[in-house]
């Protein structure tokens, strides 16, 4: 929200503000439409940490065996 409120240079730090709001929206929606595994790895690893938005930077303890079963399709 400070960033929101502080104008000087905004348009420096526009897209870095847009890019946080893009993965809140996207962290609500798994919230609430995917298990929470899924919503628990995205939010651990993407909400309140600088530089590891990355795919593929996720933190000690999330279930990742759980994500890529449901990744991996049924073969049969």
């Amino acid at each position: 929200m400070k960033d929101i409120q502080d104008l000087r240079d905004f348009e420096y730090r526009a897209r870095d503000v847009v890019d946080r709001m893009a993965v809140a929206l996207q962290a609500s929606l798994l919230v609430r439409h995917a298990p929470a595994f899924v919503s628990d790895a995205f939010c651990q690893s993407r909400l309140g940490q600088l530089g590891q938005h990355n795919c593929g930077t996720l933190p000690r303890g999330v279930d990742t065996a759980a994500i890529i079963a449901r990744a991996t399709p049924l073969v049969g």
